[in-house]
């Protein structure tokens, strides 16, 4: 625990990513192959289903946060969040986060 908390979002565990290598991952395959797809074929919307700690790299990435604020966010198993891509400024936005509505109408 000592050497996490010492690096931080450069710890790797034996044989296993970052949590840099991780953010580079996903934001990498968003912004060259999901936004250039989305952008060609006029698409509105695009659907990702992810684990919570690929999800929080993304947030950190699109709004340019700091590491450790994205641990202040929790997240439910089944939780939707919501990103908008304004092409206006090439940015994200974030619409919804954690949204567990559908659970609750189901009754989980």
């Amino acid at each position: 625990m000592d050497q996490m908390t010492k690096e931080g979002w450069d710890f790797k565990a034996p044989g296993g990513e970052s949590l840099n290598d991780v953010e580079k991952r996903v934001s990498n395959f968003i912004n060259s192959k999901i936004l250039i797809d989305w952008e060609a074929k006029k698409s509105e919307n695009v659907l990702i289903v992810s684990h919570a700690v690929a999800i929080k790299c993304l947030l950190k990435n699109f709004l340019g946060s700091h590491g450790q604020v994205i641990w202040l966010y929790s997240m439910h198993n089944c939780g939707i969040s919501v990103f908008l891509y304004h092409k206006e400024f090439k940015g994200w936005s974030l619409d919804k986060w954690n949204d567990t509505t559908h659970l609750q109408l189901a009754g989980l």
